[in-house]
């Protein structure tokens, strides 16, 4: 804190003692986090923040060989995915040391957790190829997204919700020859070409099959658009315990939206997605030798949005979103199932205010609202209200600073008051510093709350029990780092940060003579029992260097090597599940090179090592420490793209979940048809 806060203070002198300018400078391009990026909530460019941001585009998704969004943030630095499958079966997404339920998920600015658990929080509505970028927002935002941003925060942007598609028609030549004026579809933000049509199928070992569709088109003179987008996966399951168990999946997902552009500056779009996923789930969640479990999950999302930019000085954004979820869970043959239906809603609206040439302000309000119905946490319901200002004000070209409050009334009946505050400085044109300082929340989820505490009868031995008196969980962040312009076209990011955080949720053993919320135990049995268990500090490094060359303004070869380094500290000395679970070191690199007009590879990479201190007597053990690669090979031939995707291309055996064996190599052949490869510029 100390040294953060020194920082602030020390940027803040240097600036204000020194001649106020307002000439504009040119500033160093960046290849991730000086992009001009508005933050979907606030309207504040996203390198105002004071914060680490990276923006994953479209192009550089479409070259990783990656199947979810859960695969492509594994190689993200600061981002840890505690995957238990493939093709994103599920996958638990933390940053920064944090646990699953403190990373909060958005598409197109709505939350799409689910209030039950966060294990589903990976379970994302919508297409690969409906996406248009990916905005990773590092550490605490809770000021501006509310409760559960504490690790960070990931923003799904889609093409046809998350903001105008910008068409550009030039004359142009099909691959069949064919002359006319064809549209170009451009990210209006990113001002990149995005792919407005793809056909795809590929197949693999283990009986795995893929295939998509992806489709944008355009009516009324530019006025309207449609998107429609459907993807299936399915695998019988890479053999697992020696050939004993196999982890199969069935995995699909369906998105329709429209998008009416009312004028040049507002519109008005609406979304509806289906997300279903039938999966094996042995040892997903418990270390039981009874566990056969098998799970079936599915997500229905809806979305209105409404942007009005027309209404001189102001910004206005309403977002109103909705998702309905059914799951049901199979521990075992013998035993009843556990069913679940969850409905939660997100409604948020703000407006971005201009106060003058250096000064901007956004007032924003945000309501949740959800509720639940199972057979063994019971039927609950909840709300919880969220209003915030933020501001940003420009003392030089140089020199910014971002401030912000929040107030949260949350389920517990209490409010709670979230401030922040940033800055940010260009040291030269090649170096900018960046500070910042807030406090964050969670609340605990219904799993946490009230699991098991349905059920009828004695509980037994060793079961996870919810705790409906807990509290929020509350922490303090802190962070500096600068971006170094190395080169013309290579960047460097660094940063260092540390969270003190108290009331630190999880689950730990204890008797059940010393539970007194619950009656239906016995008193000389252990449960695993949800509590506030420690106060716990977390400190980090974590780096990036990035380039890449371009020939006729297409990036033909990137690479990247990142890192996260942290030490998780715990002030009482508790047995837990998961606040200690964090992989100490966590590296990753990749690149991708367009070899010829006809050949590109890419590659992606992670190293990992945890310390191990759970129980690893089962059928396969969390592995303190592995190396995996994985890579892809595309060809194109006439309309064509051939792809040679391989998925651990060493056959390590490795696990990031205490149970769950995750495949060793797998090798997949797809073809695909893009509209842009019928285009010739």
């Amino acid at each position: 804190m100390k040294f953060t806060l020194l920082l602030i203070f020390i940027i803040s002198s240097t600036v204000l003692s020194a001649q106020d300018s307002t000439e504009k400078r040119d500033y160093p391009t960046f290849r991730l986090d000086e992009i001009e990026v508005t933050d979907s909530r606030t309207g504040v460019q996203l390198k105002d923040l004071g914060k680490q941001v990276e923006v994953i585009t479209q192009y550089e998704i479409s070259q990783m060989p990656v199947n979810s969004v859960d695969e492509l943030l594994r190689y993200i630095p600061g981002v840890e995915v505690q995957s238990r499958g493939m093709y994103g079966t599920q996958a638990d997404i933390t940053m920064r040391g944090g646990t699953y339920n403190q990373t909060l998920i958005l598409l197109d600015g709505i939350r799409i957790g689910d209030p039950m658990t966060g294990h589903f929080n990976s379970n994302i509505p919508v297409s690969l190829s409906a996406i248009r970028r990916i905005e990773i927002i590092k550490g605490a935002s809770s000021v501006i997204y509310g409760a559960d941003a504490v690790g960070g925060v990931i923003n799904i942007v889609t093409i046809n919700v998350g903001g105008y598609v910008d068409r550009e028609y030039r004359g142009g030549r099909c691959a069949t020859g064919a002359t006319g004026e064809l549209p170009k579809y451009i990210d209006n933000d990113l001002r990149e070409r995005i792919d407005n049509g793809n056909i795809g199928l590929a197949v693999g070992q283990y009986s795995t099959f893929a295939g998509k569709i992806y489709g944008l088109a355009t009516f009324g003179g530019g006025g309207f658009n449609i998107e429609f987008s459907y993807d299936h996966s399915e695998s019988y399951g890479y053999p697992a315990f020696n050939n004993t168990h196999n982890y199969g999946f069935d995995i699909r997902n369906f998105g329709t939206s429209l998008n009416f552009e009312l004028n040049d500056k507002d519109y008005l779009a609406f979304r509806f997605s289906k997300d279903s996923r039938d999966f094996d789930a042995r040892y997903f969640y418990t270390a039981s030798s009874f566990d056969k479990s098998k799970e079936e999950v599915d997500r229905y999302f809806g979305q209105t949005k409404l942007s009005i930019g027309s209404y001189k000085g102001h910004d206005i954004t309403a977002n109103l979103g909705l998702i309905y979820t059914t799951d049901a869970f199979v521990f075992n043959p013998e035993f009843t199932s556990n069913n679940h239906k969850t409905i939660s809603g997100d409604l948020n609206i703000h407006d971005k205010i201009k106060l003058g040439k250096s000064t901007a302000m956004t007032f924003g309000t945000e309501l949740q609202f959800n509720n639940m119905r199972s057979t063994d946490r019971g039927d609950r319901s909840q709300q919880q209200l969220g209003l915030y200002a933020v501001g940003v004000h420009d003392f030089s070209s140089d020199f910014n600073i971002n401030s912000g409050l929040r107030g949260e009334y949350l389920p517990t009946n209490n409010w709670e008051v979230v401030p922040t505050i940033g800055a940010n400085y260009y040291l030269t044109d090649k170096i900018k510093l960046r500070a910042n300082a807030g406090r964050s929340i969670r609340t605990p989820d219904y799993t946490e709350r009230y699991v098991s505490t349905g059920l009828e009868g004695i509980l037994s031995a060793g079961r996870n029990l919810g705790n409906p008196d807990l509290l929020p969980e509350i922490s303090w962040n802190y962070e500096a780092g600068t971006d170094i312009q190395l080169a013309q076209k290579i960047s460097l990011n660094v940063t260092g940060y540390m969270r003190d955080s108290k009331n630190i949720i999880d689950y730990g053993f204890k008797k059940g003579s010393d539970i007194t919320n619950n009656q239906n135990l016995d008193p000389t049995f252990d449960y695993l029992y949800a509590q506030n268990l420690a106060e716990l500090q977390v400190k980090g490094v974590e780096f990036k260097l990035s380039g890449f060359e371009t020939t006729d303004k297409l990036k033909t070869f990137n690479w990247y090597l990142g890192g996260n380094i942290l030490d998780i500290s715990v002030a009482d000395d508790v047995s837990s599940k998961y606040i200690t679970n964090a992989a100490g070191l966590n590296f990753s690199a990749g690149l991708f090179y367009i070899i010829t007009d006809y050949l590109k590879i890419g590659t992606d990479a992670i190293y990992r090592k945890r310390d191990v201190t759970e129980d690893q007597s089962i059928e396969f053990g969390l592995t303190p420490e592995y190396f995996v690669m994985d890579a892809k090979l595309t060809y194109r031939l006439s309309y064509f793209d051939f792809d040679l995707t391989v998925k651990n291309l060493f056959d390590r055996e490795y696990s990031d979940i205490l149970g769950v064996q995750l495949p060793g190599r797998w090798i997949m052949l797809g073809v695909n048809i893009s509209e842009n490869m019928f285009i010739k510029d």
